[in-house]
């Protein structure tokens, strides 16, 4: 093989795909990290903001916005930006949250963030990065309708 295709090759972004996702599986798969076992006691809607540190790098327009997120049976769910930027995960008796999701990057390149936070006294608090993209939630408990 010609030293140069092999070059050309590698520069692939599907091939560049495959070696990130895979790389992301073996580590997910080797670390001890787990979601808290889930708790009830959190249950409900929280709303209010997110901001980020790299518009481009995040995929969004604006460094700050809103943010919703939802917790049932101490499962959540949630949006960071957008719908193709779903997070789901849980929240412990403890209050300790912590939730992940993968989806493509605005390049095209596959995206694994985690969020990792708390909630306590109505308010969900934490940090969901990436290798490039930090963003701070600061949510706060709605009552129900």
């Amino acid at each position: 093989m010609h030293r140069d295709s092999a070059k050309g090759h590698l520069g692939s972004p599907v091939l560049l795909f495959w070696l990130v996702a895979t790389g992301v599986l073996a580590l997910c798969g080797c670390s001890h990290i787990s979601n808290p076992e889930p708790s009830g006691l959190y249950d409900g809607r929280y709303v209010g903001s997110r901001e980020s540190n790299l518009m481009e790098a995040c995929g969004t327009t604006m460094t700050t916005g809103r943010a919703a997120a939802d917790i049932a049976g101490g499962n959540l769910k949630m949006q960071l930006f957008n719908p193709g930027t779903r997070m789901t995960g849980s929240v412990g008796a403890d209050g300790i949250l912590r939730a992940s999701g993968l989806w493509k990057s605005p390049h095209g390149f596959p995206n694994f963030t985690i969020l990792h936070g708390r909630v306590a006294g109505g308010l969900l608090t934490g940090t969901a990065s990436d290798s490039r993209c930090i963003t701070e939630l600061a949510l706060k408990k709605i009552p129900r309708r």
